[in-house]
């Protein structure tokens, strides 16, 4: 547990801040947050339940942006005033959705919130998420997708819709180029993003094409020796920065 002073230390020092609502008083994360805003740094509250909403609000309207899931807060209605404090206070809602979608996370995104969901325990329908990115793209927010397995045509759908998209390289194959370079042009064209991770390793004219086409790359693997080509794409690679809201919580591949 840390204190109000250190976590304004840690913003001074990282500007891009998240803790959890149990690692500190209520009276400490409002004057973090507080702090923060003035220096335009970027401080998050990962929302466990602890708090009520009232407090969410309090820390919302002082600039914090509130990290929650549909574990944490299974009503979803209770997030519509946390929701309008971080309107005024600068900040957003990501919910990471556990659960099924229905018709609760249509009039959510809408009203701003930045919807988390991943297929890797739970199929999702392509068309479903189409129509939310859709939704939230309409009221100038996006919808964060996470996908796991092989790629499918109908996410080109859900990129033009404005969708920030994560994949990992473990799915892909040298003859999946085209599809990612029509995935990446419907992004283009609809103001979203593909962030790929790379795991397993893929040839290098494969991601070149990929980072020219406006692919946000994230190396897991170790970097390449320095003197080889691999090793300049990485460089490059390492100043592309995604947007800030395209992630949960850190610059992860979701489960």
């Amino acid at each position: 547990m840390t204190g109000a002073y250190e976590l304004i230390d840690r913003i001074k020092k990282d500007r891009d801040v998240v803790v959890r609502d149990d690692q500190n008083t209520f009276e400490e994360l409002l004057d973090a947050a507080r702090a923060a805003r003035p220096r335009k740094a970027r401080f998050g509250v990962l929302d466990t339940g602890k708090f009520g909403v009232p407090e969410l609000e309090w820390l919302a309207e002082a600039g914090a942006g509130i990290f929650t899931s549909d574990e944490a807060r299974p009503n979803a209605a209770e997030l519509v005033p946390v929701v309008k404090a971080c309107a005024r206070g600068g900040g957003a809602v990501a919910l990471l959705v556990n659960g099924p979608l229905g018709a609760s996370h249509d009039d959510m995104i809408r009203d701003g919130v930045v919807l988390h969901v991943s297929n890797r325990e739970r199929a999702v329908d392509p068309a479903a998420l189409t129509d939310l990115a859709g939704a939230a793209k309409a009221g100038g927010g996006f919808l964060v997708y996470y996908h796991h397995g092989a790629l499918v045509e109908d996410m080109a759908g859900l990129a033009a819709a404005g969708a920030r998209i994560h994949l990992s390289d473990k799915a892909l194959e040298d003859k999946d180029l085209d599809i990612m370079i029509a995935l990446l042009e419907a992004s283009r064209s609809g103001g979203g993003e593909i962030i790929l991770y790379i795991e397993k390793g893929m040839p290098l004219q494969f991601l070149r094409k990929l980072f020219d086409a406006g692919v946000v790359l994230f190396f897991k693997t170790p970097p390449s020796d320095r003197r080889s080509l691999m090793r300049g794409l990485e460089r490059k690679a390492e100043k592309r920065r995604p947007h800030p809201g395209s992630f949960y919580l850190q610059n992860t591949f979701l489960p």
